[in-house]
């Protein structure tokens, strides 16, 4: 998190409560904190409305924060595929520009999206197709049942909200869906069927040859 704030530019004001305050206890309150509990968050940007969080987060819960805030990094951890996070108005700029959209559904509890996404959708082959192809992954986080996610879920009929759940939209066609586990192997057929991949048994990834 701290990288995210001083890579761009945040900047951080404390609210001490530690002794009582009008300004700070009106502006809680404001954000329908009557309570006046803490801790408590809240984000501001030009022209949009305060994002705000209230309770404890660890460091994955930080990033969920950020994310939802609109705050993201384009250094993705050590073992994470590059992404961003999920919003409708992210799809549609995207095809927009006649780039390929995967909308990877998980969660922090979900030990399977997270199996498949370092075996599979982080393996070399993947990325290297991804890469090729101006692939824009997008993770539609459903740790905090995003109302969003799950509205679009419902909306591809997956109305168990089953994840994890993989989604690749493309322009003028119809989305090309897959869930369940998938290995390295699933993960080449998921790309071979979503018309990703070649029918030919080999490629070149980074200028050697592999096998599909």
């Amino acid at each position: 998190m701290k990288s995210v704030v001083e890579g761009q530019n945040i900047v951080v004001l404390k609210a001490d409560m530690t002794e009582e305050s009008e300004e700070i206890d009106n502006k809680l309150v404001e954000f329908g904190n009557t309570a006046k509990a803490i801790p408590y968050y809240a984000v501001y940007r030009p022209g949009e409305a305060p994002h705000h969080f209230d309770g404890n987060f660890v460091a994955d819960g930080a990033k969920g924060f950020l994310g939802r805030a609109g705050i993201t990094s384009s250094n993705p951890r050590t073992g994470e595929l590059a992404s961003q996070p999920y919003t409708k108005a992210a799809v549609e700029k995207n095809l927009a520009k006649g780039k390929p959209v995967l909308v990877c559904f998980g969660a922090d509890w979900d030990l399977v999206s997270k199996m498949n996404e370092k075996s599979a959708l982080n393996s070399e082959l993947t990325r290297s197709v991804f890469q090729e192809n101006g692939v824009v992954v997008l993770k539609a986080d459903m740790t905090d049942e995003s109302s969003a996610a799950a509205e679009l879920l419902t909306e591809l009929g997956n109305t168990t909200r089953g994840i994890p759940y993989y989604v690749l939209f493309r322009l003028g066609q119809e989305p090309h869906d897959f869930d369940g586990n998938f290995t390295a192997d699933g993960a080449r057929g998921f790309l071979k069927a979503a018309g990703l991949l070649p029918e030919a048994g080999i490629r070149k990834v980074n200028g050697e040859i592999t096998k599909l």
